[in-house]
């Protein structure tokens, strides 16, 4: 059964583990109902963006239920995908850099290009 974990950043920038649920289905009305006992266990607060995979029914849920909050896909995922859609282990490597770098937007741009052209990858649809 999936394991759902809330964890986020303290002030320290310590993970910190919130709540973590076991779903007996992967559904629309199962992630509302998780998400939304969770909200209820934060008073209200929602978050400001969340992490998950790429399920449609938990994007679903968390428009639904969090719908302020920015939603994205974790780093893991996106790596995965990329190899398995791009194929050059290259462009894995300069991807996880590219994204787990900590730059202002243009140099971030600087290097997505960079990256993009180093592998030839401008017409991967992808």
């Amino acid at each position: 059964m999936p394991v759902i974990v809330f964890s986020g950043v303290n002030h320290h920038n310590q993970t910190c583990v919130f709540d973590a649920a076991i779903v007996s289905s992967e559904t629309q009305a199962a992630y509302v109902w998780v998400l939304g006992r969770f909200l209820e266990c934060m008073r209200g607060k929602a978050p400001k963006a969340v992490i998950a995979d790429g399920d449609r029914s938990m994007q679903l849920a968390i428009q639904e239920v969090f719908p302020e909050a920015h939603h994205r896909l974790c780093a893991w995922h996106l790596l995965k995908n990329a190899t398995v859609n791009v194929c050059k282990p290259r462009f894995t490597t300069l991807l996880r850099n590219c994204m787990l770098a900590d730059v202002e937007v243009e140099e971030f741009e600087r290097q997505w290009d960079a990256m993009m052209d180093e592998c030839g990858v401008w017409e991967v649809e992808w």
